[in-house]
């Protein structure tokens, strides 16, 4: 059973329902989101611990500029959370199975049990890709993404993971992050080499996982990305024969396919 967090208890969450669209971090499940507030306050939201019917969230309200800081590592996870731009915290508790909260407190980094806060010293590092679909850095295609609701699976067969990805189509392969492909046991086939926008050079491991989007199932490959790296790329979409509707943020069938042949041999 979770210990008790003294503070001042909430009747809900400012921002209305706790959301799994924004996931920052992925290790054995979400571990970092961003939420959203309707008049626009950010919330950065700490996985902190779990029982048998409920887990604990961690949020810290914040502005634009204190996210970029914390996200781009330049600000430790531990120091914000010690010195809140609003002066409080919120420890939100969620049922497990409903993933709505039972219980929320009003609180501050002093009332926390020492593990429930990110070691002294620790910094998040994450991609730029990931902050750009966040509206935090110009996208580094300038071009409008949207995301879809797909699901992602071993390529052998067994359950699918909900995933949101932003379409990408300039990204030839989908990248998802390699802690949730190693969770759905997804092997790795090779690591291949890849030209980032800013010009510099990564090498990533690279497989094939099953997708599926509506009720169509197929195979694709996918880059085993750092965490927050959710991109859906345009070999899947032509797997799929589907195309990207940025302007009605929705996938549409591909009623005529280019095949790039126009008569005999």
């Amino acid at each position: 059973m979770l210990s008790e967090i003294k503070g001042t208890l909430l009747h809900r969450l400012p921002w209305g329902e706790f959301s799994f669209d924004d996931v920052l971090a992925y290790h054995n499940g979400p571990r970092l989101l961003l939420q959203r507030s309707p008049a626009g306050q950010l919330y950065l939201a700490w996985w902190s611990d779990e029982d048998d019917s409920v887990e604990r969230w961690i949020c810290l309200p914040l502005s634009e500029a204190r996210l970029r800081a914390i996200l781009s590592g330049e600000m430790a996870s531990r120091d914000a959370l010690e010195q809140p731009e609003d002066g409080y915290l919120l420890a939100a508790d969620l049922d497990l199975a409903t993933d709505a909260a039972v219980r929320i407190v009003k609180t501050t980094a002093t009332a926390l049990p020492q593990d429930a806060m990110p070691m002294p010293g620790s910094h998040l590092n994450v991609p730029a890709p990931a902050l750009a679909l966040l509206g935090l850095v110009e996208d580094v295609n300038d071009k409008p993404t949207f995301k879809v609701s797909i699901g992602v699976g071993h390529p052998d067969g067994g359950d699918f993971f909900p995933v949101r990805p932003a379409v990408n189509t300039e990204m030839p392969h989908s990248m998802l992050p390699a802690s949730l492909l190693a969770d759905l046991n997804v092997p790795a086939l090779e690591e291949l080499g890849f030209i980032l926008a800013d010009g510099s050079r990564v090498r990533y491991d690279f497989g094939m996982a099953r997708f599926r989007i509506d009720e169509k199932e197929r195979q694709c490959p996918v880059i085993f990305g750092p965490d927050g790296n959710y991109l859906l790329g345009a070999t899947a979409l032509e797997t799929f024969n589907l195309l990207a509707d940025p302007h009605g943020e929705r996938l549409v069938p591909a009623e005529w396919l280019r095949l790039g042949w126009g008569g005999e041999i």
